[in-house]
Parts: structure tokens; C-alpha cells; sequence
């Protein structure tokens, strides 16, 4: 587990939050300039705002999260062919409950609700303890989307992923 990891908003020692989007993977950096420009001077695009081909070279590693809201709940809409084969499963199509168990639930939409709370990007790192795959790292930026430009009701998270063996030292 990495040092100097969050607590904070239901996440444990192998999550951590970053609002600062302090990436290690360049590309990133591109998805966040895409998410600015579909907003334009809104607060956050809508789903309108992007079409698929606007994700060339990310596509794969997308997934489109449904929020709902009274009950919370998330759903996949989409999971890219690149996140399903990391994580060995494809969960497009099925909600969170149904995905991870009452012990990692909290975690795995930590930063869902974060993007909610804040409307606004934030970056994720750490072990995919949640998904039973410890030993990958990944670096995750979530994108909050609003169709009515005042809840969150999309997020579009980027994954990258490596493994935890070979960057052990740079947390």
C-alpha cells in the first residue's frame, strides 16, 4: 500500500485523491483540454457536447458512468475494450452495487462523488485493491457532465494502468 495515501470521503489506504490533477500520464493532460473545451464557459459539458471520435486515441480507456439520483446509484454505460481486458471483466451495463461488494463499494465511487460535491475533474491513483487486482496501479481522471448544468449526471473516467511492481518508488 502507498504511503501518504487518503482517508478522506470513504477512501482507504490504496486510493488517494488528487484535485490538483498532478498527472504522471501525459495524456491526460489532452482529455482534461477536451473536457475545457466542450464546456466552454459553462461549469461542465453535457453529453451532447462530445461525440466518439472526439475520444480518438482515449477511446478504449473510457468508461461513461450513469449518476441517479434519489437513490444515489451508478451505473456503467459504457466500459472500454482496454479497461475490460486489465480488469478481466466487462461490466457495461450493470450497476456498482452489483459490481463491487459492500467492502469496496464506498471506494470505487469515492471519486464519483467527489466530482458531484465539487463539479469539477479530479484525478485518482493507486492500487486496484477494490477490483481484486492489487497488484496493477492505475492513474484515473474523472470528468463530471451535467445535461441540465447543474447536477452531475455523467462521468466519463480515463484510466491508465501499470504495474504496481514497477512504480512501487515513485509515490
Amino acid at each position: 500500500m502507498s504511503p501518504g495515501t487518503s482517508y478522506a470521503k470513504g477512501y482507504a489506504s490504496f486510493r488517494t485523491l488528487d484535485p490538483e490533477l498532478q498527472f504522471k500520464f501525459a495524456p491526460m493532460h489532452d482529455l482534461l483540454a477536451r473536457w475545457h473545451g466542450w464546456r466552454g464557459k459553462r461549469e461542465m459539458p453535457a453529453r451532447r457536447d462530445f461525440e466518439p471520435w472526439d475520444l480518438k486515441g482515449h477511446l478504449g480507456w473510457i468508461a461513461l458512468i450513469d449518476v441517479e439520483h434519489d437513490p444515489e446509484r451508478y451505473r456503467f454505460r459504457l466500459v472500454g475494450a482496454d479497461i475490460a481486458i486489465g480488469l478481466s471483466r466487462d461490466s457495461t451495463g450493470m450497476f456498482l452495487e452489483d459490481v463491487y461488494g459492500p467492502e469496496f463499494y464506498d471506494v470505487a465511487v469515492g471519486s464519483y462523488r467527489w466530482n458531484q460535491e465539487h463539479r469539477r475533474p479530479v484525478r485518482a491513483y493507486g492500487e486496484m485493491v477494490h477490483a481484486r487486482k492489487g497488484h496493477i496501479r492505475f492513474e484515473s481522471l474523472d470528468l463530471p457532465f451535467s445535461s441540465s448544468g447543474i447536477r452531475v449526471d455523467l462521468i466519463m473516467k480515463r484510466v491508465h494502468y501499470s504495474s504496481a511492481i514497477s512504480l512501487a518508488d515513485e509515490d
